[in-house]
């Protein structure tokens, strides 16, 4: 977006998390977000763009918990998108 780097954003995002596979390798999540975009210039809050979405985890390491994810998000300014981490 134009002048995205002079504008404030404030970000929440919840989810919930479970697994599929009974030794946790493979988990799903679901989560809800929104981002508040405000134009400097007047301190205003002006932009609301709440999102939901849905992920697929593999763990790889037990002890730390390190996942793989792939996520997929619907949003009302931003249609939709996918992630991984």
């Amino acid at each position: 977006m134009v002048g995205e780097a002079n504008r404030i954003h404030i970000s929440v995002e919840s989810e919930y998390r479970f697994t599929l596979s009974r030794d946790g390798l493979w988990g799903f999540e679901v989560f809800l977000n929104g981002v508040l975009t405000a134009d400097p210039a007047t301190g205003v809050f002006s932009i609301v763009d709440p999102g939901v979405g849905a992920g697929i985890r593999i763990k790889f390491d037990k002890e730390t918990s390190a996942n793989l994810s792939i996520d997929y998000g619907w949003g009302a300014v931003i249609p939709m998108g996918c992630s991984w981490a």
